[in-house]
C-alpha cells in the first residue's frame, strides 16, 4: 500500500490530532508535555500535498538542539507514521523517490561534528540509504568540511 497524502492539503482535524496522539505522544512523550510540541505542514510529495510535521517539545531536546520529529501522511482516513527521526531539522532534497522527496535529517555530534542521515521513501516509509559525518575545522570555518562515512552503530 502506497501512504498518499490527502490531496486538499487541509489542517489536522480532531480525529487526526487523536490519531497524532496516540501514534507520537503515547510512545514517545509525557502527555503533559505534548501541549508544547510543535505541530504544522510540510510539501514532501510531488502532488504539492501538505503532511503533518510534529517535533518534539524544547525540554525534549538536547543540549545541541536535537529534537525528535515526525511525519505523517493521510491514508485512507487515518495518519500514517512514515518518518521519524533526531536532530535538529530537516532538509528537502530536490530528488524523489515513489513520490516524495528525499530528505537528510542533520544531528549535532558536537561543537564541530554534524552527521547527516540521508533517507528515501520507498512507498511505505522512509528508510536511511546513507550516513556521513561532515567535521569543521572551527581555525579555518571558511574551508569545506571534511567528509567522513558515519560510525559503527550509527
Amino acid at each position: 500500500m502506497e501512504a498518499r497524502p490527502h490531496p486538499g492539503g487541509r489542517g489536522a482535524d480532531s480525529a487526526e490530532r487523536t490519531q497524532i496522539i496516540d501514534l507520537i505522544v503515547a510512545p514517545y512523550l509525557e502527555r503533559q508535555a505534548f501541549s508544547a510540541a510543535p505541530v504544522g505542514f510540510i510539501n514532501l510529495s510531488d502532488d504539492r500535498s501538505k503532511q503533518i510535521i510534529v517535533r518534539s517539545p524544547a525540554k525534549g531536546c538536547g543540549a545541541g538542539g536535537n529534537c525528535e520529529f515526525w511525519v505523517l501522511v493521510r491514508d485512507s482516513g487515518k495518519l500514517k507514521l512514515i518518518f521519524e527521526e533526531n536532530g535538529w531539522g530537516l532538509i528537502v532534497r530536490p530528488t524523489f523517490h515513489v513520490g516524495f522527496h528525499d530528505v537528510a535529517a542533520p544531528h549535532h555530534l558536537s561543537g564541530r561534528e554534524t552527521l547527516f542521515s540521508v533517507y528515501q521513501f520507498n512507498g511505505t516509509a522512509y528508510r536511511r540509504v546513507d550516513c556521513y559525518v561532515a567535521t569543521f575545522d572551527p581555525d579555518h570555518l571558511q574551508n569545506a568540511p571534511a567528509i567522513h562515512d558515519c560510525p559503527a552503530g550509527q
